[in-house]
């Protein structure tokens, strides 16, 4: 009995804590739009960070910049450096897209015809496929399928909505991201808002020794890809590949994951 006393507010307190683990789960899913948006300005803060610092360093005469000024000098210098990185690239992606959408498929059937040949003699072979079907009609109607699903109405409202997040994301990205970097308590106020006080202590000294490790790492992940895009557009450009800047940008970003992200941006490049 007295085993069985001292078992169950052990239990209780496990159910309880995976209960509250599970609803904050739930509502981080629910709200992940909201989620994600004030993660991305936390790792725009980061990346900021350095900037500011250094803006407040400038001094004209007696007169220093102000934080808020050297708040919006920020914001512009990060928004000025995604458009320009945005202008260059999404021209690449729309003309690759129209490629691709003026490939004669017919050509492509005819270059493969082959290769499928053997490959369905082979299922033929050990039984793995009717006699009376082929790969060609089994592709084709899957694909006929798909196309049948997809409504223009349905593609419209998709973009009309992914349009609207993509606009709402940018105000609530920028606005979160201005008061991060204004009030740097901010921050700390926010992680103590979603950090149990069980471990406030060791969460604060570990923001203050890795706050300048964080913005360091995400400007050095920055500089990373920036180097490797414009490493990779010269190397591809001296071996004669088209539209070298979209698949060094596909490889160059794909270098932040580790291992896997160099076999997915060579898959990509060699694709196109």
């Amino acid at each position: 009995m007295n085993n069985e006393k001292f078992q169950f507010p052990q239990i209780a307190k496990w159910i309880f804590s995976l209960s509250i683990i599970g609803l904050i789960i739930y509502l981080m899913w629910y709200f992940r739009f909201l989620v994600v948006c004030i993660l991305l300005a936390l790792i725009l803060a980061f990346m900021g960070t350095p900037i500011q610092n250094l803006l407040q360093k400038f001094h004209i005469g007696k007169y220093h910049f102000s934080r808020t000024i050297t708040t919006i000098l920020t914001l512009v210098s990060l928004v000025s450096i995604f458009t320009l990185l945005g202008y260059l690239i999404v021209p690449l992606f729309i003309s690759q897209a129209m490629e691709f959408a003026n490939l004669d498929v017919y050509k492509i059937a005819d270059y493969y015809a082959e290769p499928i040949s053997k490959i369905e003699q082979f299922l033929y072979e050990y039984q793995l496929l009717p006699q009376d079907k082929s790969l060609e009609t089994i592709f084709s109607s899957y694909i006929l399928e798909t196309l049948n699903t997809l409504n223009l109405t349905n593609i419209a409202e998709t973009m009309i909505n992914l349009t609207s997040n993509i606009v709402m994301g940018t105000f609530i990205i920028l606005f979160v991201t201005f008061f991060f970097l204004k009030d740097n308590n901010l921050v700390n106020k926010f992680i103590n808002a979603v950090t149990p006080d069980l471990y406030l202590d060791e969460i604060h000294k570990i923001i203050t020794s890795s706050r300048s490790l964080i913005s360091r790492y995400f400007l050095g992940i920055f500089s990373e890809i920036i180097i490797m895009i414009a490493l990779l557009s010269l190397g591809f450009y001296l071996v004669g590949l088209k539209n070298v800047i979209l698949v060094a940008t596909i490889c160059g970003v794909m270098v932040i994951l580790p291992y896997i992200g160099v076999l997915i941006g060579g898959f990509v490049g060699l694709m196109f």
